[in-house]
């Protein structure tokens, strides 16, 4: 019992991990205190003016669908930002080596030199460095912050390098180009799918907009659709399709490289 407790992630713990990830400087507290606000407060106000029981049903939905949306999309943006910098990161690193400077001194310089997200990171990475805790844990603190492939790539090279020697400095420019590639990739495919996932977009948006809309103003209408067990049950096969024909999209426009 004492190793399963052990084993147990507070939740508190993956809030404050999702939020770091995504650069919102909020402690999870503020963050759920802010989520239950964003659900809670527009259903009441409606309530208070005597609104249609759907209507508060799409307030109180969209209250509590938009801050982790936000928060994704946040994630998502930071991240894309730090891996196109992680390759000029390298670079300067690998001329901080050159140059007769330590690995350590050469992850502080990038944290004093380049910009946010990857400053921020690597600032972070420093302190806990200087605070005691080992070079490894502490990238690997940073990959757990920054769900990268391409920062996971390049911290296992750096503790392989550690553990078995090598040189640190070719290991740096390999892993730059080899980032570099992988990123040039990524554009091109985006670009190649970008109909297919603006496609999927829109035909997955549409329904649910138009709906969310048709509950804000006009109530009633989608009231019928809960008075009787046939509407119910278009409800639900409606979405079931509608969830469906969006994953099939979305698998058929996602190329995995």
């Amino acid at each position: 019992q004492k190793k399963l407790k052990r084993g147990r992630i507070p939740v508190s713990r993956v809030f404050a991990e999702e939020l770091a990830s995504a650069g919102v400087r909020m402690r999870p507290e503020e963050f759920l205190t802010l989520w239950l606000s964003a659900a809670l407060v527009p259903a009441g106000i409606l309530i208070l003016l005597g609104s249609h029981p759907i209507t508060l049903i799409a307030a109180a939905a969209i209250g509590i669908l938009l801050p982790p949306l936000l928060v994704r999309r946040a994630r998502k943006k930071r991240l894309s930002l730090f891996e196109k910098q992680l390759g000029d990161a390298l670079l300067l690193m690998g001329n901080c080596l050159r140059s007769g400077l330590t690995f350590q001194q050469a992850i502080a310089n990038v944290a004093e030199e380049m910009s946010d997200p990857i400053a921020r990171e690597f600032a972070r990475t420093v302190r806990e460095i200087q605070l005691g805790n080992g070079i490894d844990d502490a990238l690997d603190g940073m990959v757990k912050r920054v769900p990268s492939t391409d920062l996971m790539l390049t911290v296992s090279a750096v503790q392989i390098q550690r553990q078995v020697g090598g040189n640190l400095l070719e290991i740096l420019e390999n892993t730059s180009v080899t980032i570099k590639e992988r990123l040039k990739l990524k554009d091109d495919i985006r670009v190649m799918t970008a109909s297919g996932r603006i496609t999927s977009i829109v035909v997955g948006m549409i329904p649910v907009a138009i709906g969310g809309i048709l509950m804000l103003i006009n109530p009633s209408y989608i009231q019928t659709f809960f008075d009787t067990p046939m509407g119910i049950a278009m409800l639900l096969v409606a979405a079931g399709m509608e969830i469906t024909g969006f994953l099939i999209v979305k698998k058929i426009a996602t190329i995995k490289y």
